[in-house]
């Protein structure tokens, strides 16, 4: 059995965006175990190297980065650091 995971708020995060911010607020909405916000995140991370709007691949990138560093205490960018 998968254990929920307790996750911030943060629809006021999402409110200051765009009108993606409802569609990404949604979808974090829905993920409840930690498995599923690791999928969420890679899954944005995904949606943003293969999107031509160069304004929603900014948002999905912010936002995963966002949720990446409160779950790892750790920047994105530090990943990539830390890989080469």
């Amino acid at each position: 059995m998968k254990s929920r995971v307790i996750k911030p708020d943060l629809k006021q995060y999402f409110d200051a965006m765009p009108i993606i911010g409802i569609w990404l607020y949604r979808e974090y909405e829905k993920a409840q175990t930690f498995e599923e916000i690791a999928s969420l995140f890679h899954k944005w991370q995904d949606e943003a190297e293969s999107t031509t709007n160069p304004v929603k691949k900014e948002w999905l990138r912010a936002s995963s980065n966002y949720i990446y560093s409160f779950f790892t205490g750790r920047s994105y960018e530090c990943k990539k650091f830390q890989s080469l």
